[in-house]
């Protein structure tokens, strides 16, 4: 899957990239704002989001998701430290989307993964939920 990683966090933004490149995708990009991402996602047209909420610029990740999907059927997954409820009802209103917590383990973003492309469909209210 072609990937494009919205983290304005160098550290975690690496550390997502080479996680996923161990799965066997490719990252097309890595940017740090919402205004970047809705770009990036017009240029690149990737397969898969991985989108933090709170970003660099204007935009919040909420945002740029909902602009992006006015365009385009992208699944994104949200990955964010904040995990509200007003946050999880925001999120969830995107689809095909899925809300996952940080720090961000290697299985919840397998599990996400296999979420969205519907090989998990029981998984979504664990990341959801999931605090650990």
């Amino acid at each position: 899957m072609r990937i494009l990683i919205v983290e304005d966090e160098l550290i975690i933004a690496e550390d997502l990239r080479l996680t996923l490149q161990n799965f066997g995708h490719e990252i097309i990009s890595i940017v740090s704002s919402g205004e970047e991402a809705v770009l990036y996602a017009d240029r690149l047209i990737p397969d898969i989001i991985f989108m933090d909420i709170n970003l660099d610029g204007e935009l919040n990740g909420i945002d740029a998701a909902i602009k992006i999907r006015e365009k385009y059927d992208i699944p994104i997954i949200f990955c964010s430290a904040y995990i509200d409820r007003v946050t999880q009802r925001e999120t969830s209103l995107i689809k095909p989307g899925i809300f996952i917590s940080k720090p961000v383990e290697e299985s919840k973003i397998q599990i996400a993964l296999n979420n969205i492309l519907g090989l998990n469909l029981n998984a979504n209210v664990a990341l959801q939920y999931n605090t650990n």
